[in-house]
């Protein structure tokens, strides 16, 4: 046969030869039309051009059928399945498969946080949660751990005291490298010394502010993974209430700070991040603050001493903030008209080769409106991973990409959680949270694949992958 092309996973076979592969892929006629019979592991897929492939499915995910040959090339790729845990009381993992049929458990002594991600080997990292007094919010964590695909505990991490605790989400580095976000804890005195107003600190018994941070862990296999960078939102302030201070300054002439009597009220969880990704070719890293409505994008090519600056990294602007979204109000270039999202969740950069790529994707909830969103828009991006800010103006873009808001629009709403994903084939894995639903809509906004889950509790997420299941 002839084989057009080759990778690691697929045979790409072109129909100009007729021919058996090693993937169980055979052809024959029938009905005076050619057709396509495939068997074993695998979903077939189509293309015109090697570029774009199409999925061919059967309600029995495409196993041991027929489909008429209409294009030039085809191929058999991994199946997918989806990956959800529950942010309840509930210890499990479960891993689905495109029938909607259970695949596996995980199963531990720690209450899921709310993050899991699928490893090639099967094995999961996930955060779990730690009783913490100092620290009641949504999404609280403390702990993160690996374990195989049978549930036995690879490496235990805890990060829960009454200074500073895990929350939400994590990001796993193409190294092997964690990234997590962590509140950190400013004692009343440290939040006046840095031009905290005193009105904004009464809402607790102690008038601290729960700070963020976001600390990435080098794990060795044991339960001490080292901290090998962080990154701390006190160092990146600015405000216009205490002119004593040194961090005193008008906020519309920065952009890449941040306000710290934003959004002016006395709730200690001020900013609330709730979702983090990371640009292996930028290397910068994408953060969502659910009290602030935006997304930011910060360099992560830093020094653990530049990110404390406003200098150094490939951007030479230090930990400030290089890109920023969805709420223009925070920098005081906008008013409610401008706001374009609602307490947001999950973040990500679409994949190179994958729809859109290189665009950013978020679950909008919509808290500001009553109906929530999912969102592409196109960063304004420049060379040398800056972007682009007219004076006195906001970040843009003003326009989305492309949105689905329900069919008809406007007709569905998660106010809390929830997330989205860019799929291989230009569709999109929306989940929404609080009823434990997940469904696969295509750019025409037309449902392709829904599922909800059984059972109680809430799904801060789903995840897609392409995955073996182990032998």
């Amino acid at each position: 046969m002839n084989i057009k092309s080759m990778t690691i996973k697929f045979a790409i076979i072109a129909i100009a030869s007729i021919a058996t592969s090693d993937k169980l892929i055979s052809f024959n006629t029938k009905t005076n039309n050619l057709y396509i019979n495939w068997e074993g592991d695998g979903v077939l897929q189509s293309s015109t051009n090697l570029l774009t492939w199409k999925d061919i499915r059967s309600a029995i995910n495409g196993q041991e059928i027929s489909t008429e040959i209409d294009h030039n090339y085809y191929r058999l790729r991994q199946h997918d399945y989806s990956l959800h845990s529950n942010y309840s009381n509930n210890t499990d993992v479960a891993l689905i498969d495109y029938d909607k049929n259970l695949v596996h458990l995980w199963s531990n002594n720690f209450p899921m946080a709310t993050s899991v991600y699928l490893q090639d080997d099967g094995s999961i990292i996930k955060s779990g949660r730690l009783p913490n007094v100092s620290f009641t919010a949504g999404g609280v964590g403390g702990n993160i751990q690996k374990l195989d695909w049978n549930s036995n505990l690879i490496w235990n991490f805890d990060y829960s005291s009454e200074t500073n605790c895990l929350h939400h989400d994590i990001e796993i580095l193409p190294n092997g490298n964690i990234l997590a976000i962590a509140w950190e804890i400013l004692s009343e005195e440290t939040a006046l010394a840095l031009g905290r107003n005193p009105a904004y600190l009464n809402s607790n018994a102690y008038n601290v502010v729960w700070s963020e941070s976001i600390i990435e862990l080098q794990p060795d296999g044991t339960n001490d993974p080292i901290i090998v960078w962080r990154w701390n939102v006190h160092d990146h302030l600015i405000q216009d209430f205490d002119n004593t201070k040194d961090n005193y300054g008008v906020v519309s002439e920065h952009p890449e700070l941040i306000n710290f009597n934003y959004p002016y009220d006395d709730d200690p969880d001020w900013l609330h991040f709730n979702g983090i990704d990371y640009n292996e070719e930028l290397d910068q890293i994408l953060v969502s603050s659910r009290h602030f409505h935006e997304i930011w994008v910060i360099d992560h090519s830093t020094t653990p001493q530049e990110a404390a600056t406003n200098t150094g990294g490939r951007s030479s602007k230090g930990g400030n903030i290089l890109y920023r979204y969805g709420n223009p109000q925070a920098y005081n270039r906008g008013n409610t008209a401008d706001q374009k999202l609602g307490g947001p969740h999950n973040p990500t950069w679409i994949p190179k080769g994958y729809l859109g790529e290189g665009n950013i994707l978020i679950f909008n909830n919509g808290t500001h409106r009553g109906y929530s969103s999912v969102d592409e828009i196109k960063p304004p991006l420049v060379d040398g991973g800056s972007y682009d800010i007219m004076q006195n103006q906001a970040f843009g873009p003003t326009n989305t990409t492309w949105t689905y808001d329900g069919q008809p629009s406007n007709t569905f709403y998660a106010a809390f959680v929830s997330g989205a994903q860019r799929l291989h084939n230009g569709n999109t894995l929306v989940t929404l949270g609080p009823i434990r639903r997940y469904f696969e809509v295509n750019q025409d906004k037309n449902i392709v694949w829904d599922h909800t889950e059984n059972g109680t509790g809430i799904i801060f997420k789903s995840e897609r992958y392409f995955f073996d299941i182990p032998k």
